[in-house]
């Protein structure tokens, strides 16, 4: 069980939405949980953030895919937001991970590319569940350096986290790949164990 809570991130004047998911106070009180910055989808990540942050004891913050405009830094900067407040969710330092599914996956894989160029924050790994890139040629190159990844693929040859675990792979960047299409249920306890 998670609880479940609106925040309005808050940048100069700008205000974006955001919701945190946290895990019972008795998994939180057995240890430092992971700070998971997730990048929704379409449709958002409700279910699978609350399923995530029960199984993994970790606090999750979901970014919406509207709300955030494209460009601008909006999504590094709730990613700094969150490096500097993860103590007021009692996540310990180097406890950060991004995230997201399908576009918002994509979205999470250029944020950690992001973070790379930036120097700042450091992220433990990025969690990329059935990443869809908007094109053939848009799956990330230059990628040496980034987080380590957790990638949920759909197993067939060509699909855009085959294709980015490949890239990552060839970087010398460590890849966990786990294998589910649509039809399969997603294999959240391996995506935990990935968090934790």
């Amino acid at each position: 069980m998670s609880l479940a809570a609106d925040l309005k991130l808050r940048f100069g004047p700008v205000r974006l939405p955001a919701r945190v998911y946290l895990p019972a106070p008795r998994a939180l009180a057995a240890g430092r949980p992971t700070l998971v910055v997730w990048l929704a989808g379409r449709k958002g990540g409700d279910v699978l953030c609350r399923d995530l942050s029960a199984a993994a004891a970790a606090v999750v913050l979901e970014l919406p895919s509207s709300g955030f405009p494209i460009g601008g830094g909006h999504e590094l900067a709730a990613l700094a937001w969150a490096a500097e407040h993860a103590s007021e969710f009692g996540v310990g330092g180097g406890s950060l991970v991004v995230g997201g599914q399908l576009a918002g996956a994509a979205r999470a894989a250029r944020l950690a590319l992001d973070a790379r160029d930036s120097g700042w924050p450091a992220l433990r790994r990025q969690v990329l569940v059935r990443p869809t890139f908007a094109g053939p040629g848009l799956v990330p190159t230059g990628v040496a350096g980034i987080a380590p990844a957790t990638i949920v693929t759909n197993g067939l040859r060509g699909d855009d986290g085959s294709r980015f675990a490949a890239t990552l792979r060839g970087a010398g960047v460590a890849v966990q790949e786990l294998v589910s299409d649509a039809r399969r249920a997603l294999p959240v306890h391996e995506l935990a164990a990935a968090l934790r």
